[in-house]
This record gives structure tokens, C-alpha cells and sequence, in this order.
């Protein structure tokens, strides 16, 4: 049995609790339980004619005797209340569902997790960087979240515009310092192998791969859960590449200095999973352990699954020359680069190139 107190916080107000001497009929629109709650608090404090609200010390559902079920999990928002409003908002509790849905169904281990509403500014910045760091500068700017990172949903600055020392003293240096540890995005991308004769089909014929979506690492990688023949991955040959041509759409595209600053010049990989078929580019650096691609072979095909080698000079070259990629607003598309002497090429495209499905 739970142990009950009154909160010092104020509730809802309760309706007049009703003592021995209440008329049948006003009894009876109370529940028995909150009649007896109503009415212990009454005598308890007489002098209260509307009872502060009841909190229960010890919650049942932390406290039952069934193990876990491994069917639910805790999502937390904090939400500023608008002024004049009078109950919570749904959409809250419609988002968190779907988030809840999508890590049911993606296969990934549930634990507690807060939600924090962010700018596009501020979010790009988590990328380049960290979410950590992110919220560590929220935390210190009181109208965009501050030590509760509570959501105003009316917020129109980004702290970047109330502070902008944040931008280059705290994010540019940590991307800098500490690199990003985001390692990969889903994607609308595509590569095309240049070295090889668009009749030459060998491989498409001998390699059989279905169209589910499926992680990059591990074994599963190259599973197929449809119904044509399933190669084994072991028995994937892996092909080294002369030439390749890389498409991103433009929000992908955007992450290409990502890729390249925080990522690689750190010793780290990069990937970008396609969400229209099996097709992923991984760019790697020299110092990646168990990468196919090789500085003798800086291209390498496993399957659909392209690495890019990159050392770290041709990184800075790359930087150099995508510069414009971290303003797409200010460039027309489609866009193409080329790195001749390294038989690279890189294009941005109309997300319509990638949803026609001729791709």
C-alpha cells in the first residue's frame, strides 16, 4: 500500500470533500476511493475547505511484482506552457509515440530519453559536433531551454543569435578539438562505378541482392530477406574500383564537410545509407581499422556498398573546393565537382532525381 501525503504544490482544485453527514446523492458522485481520500483529508486538516492534491510516494508501477516486459520505456518533454492555455497539448504525447515506434521497429535497445526542441541552426551544429555539447549550451541561455531544457515552442532565436561568441568560441573549436561523433545518416544517395562498361552486368547477374533496407555492419549487412537467392556475404567478392561518380541530394550533400572535418581528419569513418535501395558510401580515413578500401585501392565495392579512401591531404583539397556546401541556399542545383587526378566525381541533385524509380 502506497504511503500518501499532500503535495506542497498546488493541484488542481478538488471538489468540497464530502464528510459523514454529505447527502447520499453528493456521496455518490465521488468514486469510493477519492471519497476516502477526500474525506481523511478533511479530518486531517479542517481548516482547508479545498485539500491540496494527493501524490502518491511510492508509484505502483514502480513497484509491482512483474519483471519488465520489454514493452515500454520512458520518453520525458518539457514543454512551455502558452499562455491562456488551459490543458496540455497532444501533439507531445503523438510524438513520442512515434519515436517510441521507431525503436521498437528499428531494432535499437530502449532507455530513458529527454526530448529537447532545437533549431535547424542549432541541430546542424549537433552534428558537426556533439548533442552533448548542444544541450550543454542550452543549459546556460535561460530563453532557449536553460537548466531544465524546457521547449518554448515560440522561441525565434537560435543562442547562436543571442550569443554569437557561442558559434566560434565553443562549437568550432569543439568540432575542431573533439571532432563529431555522428558516424553516418540515412540518405538520399547513389554511386555509379566509372571504370566499368555500363553492358558489363557480370556482377549484377551474379550478385543477388534484395531491396530491404539493412545495417552496415556485422554480418547482416548484405542479408536479403526477399524471395530471390540469397548470396552469402562471405562469398561477395569484393571489387576495387578505378572511377566513381557519387550523387547526394542537397540536404545530403550538406553533410560532405561534416564528413570530411569532423569525421575523417579525427581518423574516423563516415557513412551514408540510402533510403531509396541498398546503396551506401562509406568515406574513410588512413587510420580506419577493417576497411576494404586501401591507399593502393582508395575505392572499394562490397556489393552495393561503396568505401572511399581519402587521405588526409585530398581532404583538405576537398574541404577547399565544397566550401559552398555549407551554404546550399546560395548555389543552384544540380551541382557537380571533379577531382580528375583522382578519378572522383561528385554531384548534388534534385531530390526528384532520387525518387524516380529508374534511379
Amino acid at each position: 500500500m502506497a504511503e500518501l501525503r499532500p503535495s506542497v504544490a498546488p493541484g488542481p482544485a478538488a471538489p468540497p470533500a464530502p464528510g459523514p453527514s454529505a447527502p447520499p446523492a453528493f456521496a455518490s458522485l465521488f468514486p469510493p476511493g477519492l471519497h476516502a481520500i477526500y474525506g481523511e483529508c478533511r479530518r486531517l486538516y479542517p481548516d482547508q475547505p479545498n485539500p491540496l492534491q494527493v501524490t502518491a510516494i511510492v508509484k505502483y508501477w514502480f513497484t509491482g511484482t512483474d519483471g519488465p516486459s520489454g514493452f515500454g520505456f520512458e520518453l520525458t518533454f518539457r514543454l512551455k506552457r502558452e499562455t491562456g492555455e488551459s490543458a496540455p497539448p497532444t501533439w507531445p504525447a503523438e510524438l513520442m509515440q512515434g519515436l517510441a515506434r521507431y525503436v521498437f521497429q528499428s531494432g535499437n535497445g530502449p532507455r530513458l530519453a529527454a526530448i529537447v526542441g532545437v533549431c535547424t541552426e542549432e541541430l546542424h551544429s549537433a552534428q558537426q559536433w556533439n548533442g552533448q555539447g548542444i544541450l550543454e549550451l542550452l543549459r546556460t541561455v535561460p530563453v532557449a531551454g536553460g537548466p531544465w531544457l524546457i521547449t518554448d515552442m515560440r522561441r525565434g532565436e537560435t543562442i547562436f543569435e543571442i550569443d554569437p561568441h557561442l558559434q566560434q568560441e565553443r562549437v568550432d573549436k569543439g568540432i575542431e578539438t573533439d571532432g563529431s561523433n555522428l558516424s553516418g545518416v540515412s540518405a538520399k544517395c547513389a554511386w555509379d562505378d566509372l571504370s566499368r562498361p555500363p553492358e558489363d552486368d557480370e556482377d549484377s547477374r551474379s550478385i543477388c541482392i534484395g531491396t530491404q533496407p539493412r545495417r552496415l555492419s556485422g554480418k547482416d549487412s548484405l542479408e536479403s530477406d526477399s524471395s530471390t537467392a540469397i548470396i552469402p556475404h562471405e562469398l561477395i567478392r569484393t571489387r576495387q574500383l578505378e572511377s566513381v561518380h557519387l550523387k547526394f541530394n542537397q540536404e545530403s550533400g550538406a553533410l560532405i564537410p561534416l564528413c570530411l572535418r569532423g569525421r575523417l581528419l579525427h581518423g574516423r569513418h563516415f557513412t551514408y545509407k540510402s533510403i531509396t535501395g541498398d546503396m551506401a558510401i562509406t568515406f574513410v580515413s588512413t587510420g580506419v581499422e577493417g576497411a576494404f578500401a586501401t591507399e593502393e585501392h582508395p575505392y572499394a565495392a562490397h556489393g552495393p556498398w561503396l568505401q572511399i579512401l581519402l587521405t588526409e591531404e585530398f581532404v583538405e583539397k576537398m574541404l577547399e573546393d565544397l566550401e559552398e556546401l555549407t551554404s546550399p541556399e546560395e548555389f543552384k542545383l544540380p551541382k557537380e565537382y571533379s577531382w580528375p587526378e583522382k578519378k572522383l566525381r561528385v554531384s548534388i541533385l534534385p531530390d526528384v532525381v532520387f525518387d524516380s524509380p529508374l534511379h
